[in-house]
């Protein structure tokens, strides 16, 4: 690897998450040629409801969301690992959380800061792409993953709209580094890619990704820190 190759790595809390945020950034490669998709809680026991009959048990939706994901990064050309940690439904049955209860994770926080710093180091990556968590009802394993991200050293590190739940705000306190424009098949492909994902996907996810794309005049988009990577946003 030559000194000033950009090595990226995807950081997706959840198995399907990349897909619906990134999926023509990282099929055209718009960052780098050396992309790994990391998924950080690949324990989890969801699936969307209209499957519950299908997956019945966490062993069964764990195995499953991991078949998904290299199904997916077949798919795309795409390096990827997974931690073994429990995403928020096995830790604490809930999906969305206060901004002072992020203590309730502090270990987990810590624990991740150290492994993904390792992981990084012994990987080789320079640039890190995560979600940045804007909406209201911020889902709290993405907001810990942005919070983990920000503590690594050495890198850069870009965001992604947080499809299907929200979209990066003009106040964020980002500005935009790349952008993508989607064309009528490039949409269709990434729905396709979407499907990969069974287990997971309904219509509400496909819905949101029109409404979200059509709201970025069509693009997925990157952003960088405004101020620079010593001064990070507050999610």
């Amino acid at each position: 690897m030559k000194d000033n190759e950009i090595r990226t790595c995807f950081i997706s809390p959840h198995s399907d998450d990349i897909v619906m945020s990134s999926f023509q950034i990282i099929r055209k490669k718009i960052l780098s040629k050396h992309q790994t998709l990391l998924t950080i809680f690949g324990v989890s026991e969801y699936v969307d409801i209209s499957k519950r009959e299908i997956y019945k048990t966490k062993d069964d939706v764990t195995m499953t969301r991991l078949k998904e994901d290299k199904r997916f990064a077949k798919e795309v050309g795409i390096n990827f690992d997974y931690f073994k940690i429990p995403d928020c439904l096995l830790r604490h049955r809930r999906v969305f959380f206060n901004e002072t209860q992020l203590n309730i994770d502090k270990k987990l926080f810590d624990d991740l800061v150290r492994r993904l710093t390792k992981y990084i180091i012994k990987s080789k990556l320079n640039q890190v792409v995560v979600h940045y968590p804007s909406g209201n009802k911020r889902h709290f394993d993405h907001r810990l993953i942005v919070k983990v991200a920000q503590k690594i050293p050495n890198i850069e590190l870009l965001y992604v709209d947080d499809i299907p739940y929200s979209r990066i705000s003009s106040d964020a306190g980002l500005e935009l580094y790349k952008s993508i424009k989607l064309c009528a098949d490039d949409l269709k492909s990434k729905h396709n890619a979407m499907d990969l994902y069974s287990s997971q996907m309904c219509s509400l996810f496909h819905n949101q990704v029109d409404k979200i794309t059509r709201l970025n005049n069509m693009t997925e988009r990157i952003f960088k820190n405004e101020k620079g990577d010593d001064c990070h946003p507050n999610v």
